[in-house]
């Protein structure tokens, strides 16, 4: 009876608790001899727990059992969620990670939201505080190492500025954002309305390129003609930026390169061309707000509609621009954006006058957004046309529109 006791006693310590390579030598060596125990039931226990030790060490760790990608040939990112997804690392840029793979095509993440990193593919990763980096990377929550060959470094997740890939095709760098709204109503009124919106990015581990195209076009037909009909057009604007930004440190970036060009004939404005170079500095840079602004000296080219006689068509004139970017994520699905372009000048083209956007945008399937947008432009002193009427001061439109992401 003693023995069969102790052998439930066994049965619990083995199934009931976890021995570490201490306790287990420890019972065998020390207790067990002390227990008298028969022989056999003595020898069965010992056999036992010696196997169950050789178990547990034989068991594949936690690194072992993880995704490897160079026998794959993946990249591999895994959620706090704890899921695993094989693809290609695209980019990180202010807190935002982009994750291409076969079946989800691209996808966007919170760079908080991202636990583990193990890439395939050389990247490169911009370090604050250090340099540069070329290699392979490899990221567990908040240590980073990136493999250059036999050498490697170290450093904490929360200095990296951003990521690029780092392979030899340039389709790698590049990202394309399509948005296209239109509007149709026919009966007492035929009207059609067209918007487009395209956002084309070139992206490194310490540049930017960016190509902005926002446009709207609206036509007002007679009730005894068709949609097919030419008719009246009573809008037609369309604004194009282009900038190139250099990225100093986490908060400083050098705009080299702002450019804009826009015409709107309802405001005057046939042709309006802004040079210039500015400096950024990032604000707020979390993964529920982002906020940085722009400031720089600009040069204006403006050819108006029409002008009062002895007025010059085409004007030339310093200015000073200052823009304001601004975003916050209102849920897992839903951002809220908004931007202003501020510029100051001469009399010659209205003093002051700002372009802004506040948009909401929501995220409705895969890849497919869902836009609205407010956009407000304002100028102080209109330049009166050729009629002797002056433009109106603001010009305000709501754009819903459907965006997809390449």
């Amino acid at each position: 009876m003693k023995q069969l006791l102790f052998l439930l006693l066994f049965v619990n310590l083995v199934y009931g608790k976890n021995f570490d390579d201490t306790n287990t030598s420890t019972f065998i060596k020390e207790i067990l001899p002390t227990l008298n125990l028969d022989k056999n039931i003595s020898s069965y226990i010992k056999a036992k727990l010696e196997s169950a030790d050789t178990l547990e060490k034989s068991a594949p760790t936690w690194e072992e059992q993880t995704p490897d990608p160079l026998s794959s040939g993946y990249d591999w990112v895994q959620l706090n969620t704890g899921e695993w997804l094989k693809g290609e690392v695209k980019v990180m840029y202010k807190q935002t990670f982009e994750f291409s793979s076969e079946k989800m095509h691209l996808k966007t993440f919170k760079w908080k939201d991202i636990k583990q990193l193990k890439t395939y593919y050389f990247m490169n990763v911009n370090v604050e505080d250090l340099a540069i980096l070329r290699g392979r990377l490899f990221i567990y929550e908040d240590t980073v190492v990136v493999l250059m060959g036999e050498n490697q470094v170290d450093f904490k997740k929360s200095q990296i500025i951003s990521i690029a890939h780092g392979g030899t095709s340039e389709k790698d760098f590049w990202s394309l954002l399509l948005g296209v709204g239109l509007t149709a109503s026919t009966g007492n009124t035929n009207r059609l309305d067209y918007s487009a919106n395209v956002d084309l990015q070139r992206r490194t581990a310490t540049t930017r390129l960016q190509f902005l195209y926002n446009g709207a076009l609206s036509y007002v037909v007679d009730n005894g003609n068709t949609l097919n009909d030419a008719g009246e057009v009573n809008i037609d604007n369309h604004r194009i930026n282009f900038n190139y930004d250099i990225y100093y440190t986490k908060e400083i970036y050098f705009r080299p390169v702002i450019t804009e060009y826009f015409t709107d004939i309802f405001q005057n404005i046939k042709n309006r061309y802004t040079l210039g170079v500015g400096v950024g500095y990032i604000l707020v840079n979390n993964p529920e707000v982002d906020l940085d602004f722009t400031l720089g000296p600009t040069v204006q080219f403006i050819e108006y509609d029409s002008v009062v006689k002895l007025s010059a068509t085409n004007v030339q004139t310093p200015s000073i621009n200052f823009s304001v970017q601004y975003k916050q994520e209102i849920t897992d699905d839903i951002d809220y954006k908004a931007k202003i372009s501020m510029n100051w000048t001469t009399s010659k083209t209205g003093r002051y006058s700002h372009h802004t956007e506040q948009t909401l945008d929501t995220e409705i399937i895969e890849n497919f957004e869902f836009d609205l947008t407010f956009m407000w432009d304002y100028t102080y002193e209109p330049v009166q046309r050729d009629d002797g009427t002056y433009p109106l001061k603001n010009d305000l439109k709501l754009i819903n529109s459907i965006k997809y992401n390449f």
